[in-house]
């Protein structure tokens, strides 16, 4: 193992990483790597659950753009079997930071699409895009 002459430490010379110093042997230098690897894969799954998934996607606050109330705001997703909501509309439901994002077109246009397609078909809930493609840079068929 070669030593320093002007620290009098011992260093190993590593192809991938170059000069290593402070390691007693290329065991102890090995064991610091693999402990470091460790960290790094830890390090990867933590950031992936911070990521967001079903967790985040629960955790958003999801307001129907469909009815807009007089102070503003959006009212709550869905409906309530109450004989009030019953004659509400098929309420078209986003996330409320992407319904403040849109613009009252946007908005106008999502909830007409929404409430044009047949409703509870196979006993399955209707889903629209949000945004037509027209908006990403493409046409849309609306029919």
């Amino acid at each position: 193992m070669p030593i320093d002459k002007k620290t009098g430490k011992p260093f190993f010379i590593d192809p991938i990483m170059g000069r290593i110093e402070g390691f007693k042997n290329i065991k102890e230098f090995n064991k610091a790597v693999k402990e470091f690897n460790e960290k790094e894969k830890n390090k990867d799954k933590i950031d992936r659950k911070k990521q967001g998934g079903l967790t985040e996607w629960f955790k958003q606050k999801w307001v129907d753009i469909g009815s807009k109330r007089k102070d503003g705001s959006f009212a709550p997703c869905g409906r309530s079997k109450q004989k009030a909501d019953a004659k509400r509309k098929y309420p078209k439901c986003v996330p409320l930071a992407k319904a403040r994002r849109m613009t009252e077109g946007q908005r106008k246009s999502a909830v007409r699409r929404k409430r044009a397609k047949a409703q509870g078909v196979g006993g399955k809930p209707t889903n629209v895009s949000t945004f037509t493609k027209k908006y990403y840079g493409g046409m849309i068929n609306i029919n």
